[in-house]
């Protein structure tokens, strides 16, 4: 409600600043003080202000959004660009290096596998993709270079001459073999096929390529193999 400002100046009189008095010219300030405080309170110059605000508020929050979007998209974009640019390295394949010695697992070229252990145990398999049945199994024993020569009566000439003449003296092995299980179809048929005292007499000779030629001199039978374990 709008208050109201009494002036009491006399009607007969004409409003002329230059002629009020001192009492008449406050009151008149006073007047005008009102009327424009009235203005600005009044309910449209508020409900103007609130909404120029909002629109304010609108406003920045739309830029703000914007600038998340363009921000995002230049991540995801340089992202791709760089992962599409960057060079990757070849994955490099880590190259296993087995020792030049009998122990390990030699795969033959007639599809079986042996496999000398440390604990002097062998295993001489007629499949190296089968290593739960049809196998033999047993002890060995070996010798190496001079005294594996001296074992099969050869000088180092001799047997260079048989079997090859770049083949190294630390390459010959003369080994002996006592197989004491042998398991077919899931069966022990050791007593079958096995005589009480057997032994095999083994001849390997080792190359730099761990490649090896194998001899079962007892019963006479060949074999190139390739170690492919430790």
């Amino acid at each position: 409600m709008r208050k109201k400002v009494k002036m009491d100046i006399p009607q007969n009189r004409k409003l002329n600043l230059e002629e009020l008095t001192n009492e008449e010219y406050e009151i008149l300030e006073s007047y005008t003080t009102e009327i424009l405080k009235i203005k600005e309170s009044s309910p449209s110059t508020s409900k103007t202000k609130k909404k120029t605000k909002l629109q304010t508020l609108k406003s920045i929050t739309s830029i703000i959004s914007v600038i998340v979007f363009i921000t995002i998209i230049s991540t995801i974009t340089f992202s791709i660009i760089d992962s599409l640019t960057t060079k990757k390295e070849p994955v490099k394949k880590e190259v296993v290096k087995l020792n030049n010695s009998i122990i390990g697992s030699w795969q033959s070229s007639t599809n079986g596998l042996f496999v000398f252990q440390k604990d002097n145990s062998f295993y001489w398999y007629n499949s190296h993709e089968e290593l739960e049945d049809n196998y033999y199994k047993g002890t060995y024993n070996y010798k190496t270079g001079n005294d594996a020569l001296n074992e099969m009566g050869f000088t180092l000439e001799e047997f260079q001459k048989e079997y090859g003449a770049n083949i190294k003296l630390e390459n010959i092995y003369s080994i002996n073999l006592k197989p004491n299980l042998v398991l077919k179809n899931k069966i022990d048929i050791t007593q079958v096929e096995l005589n009480q005292n057997e032994i095999w007499w083994y001849l390997l000779i080792i190359n730099d390529n761990l490649t090896a030629n194998g001899y079962n001199k007892t019963l006479d039978l060949k074999y190139n193999l390739i170690k492919t374990s430790d």
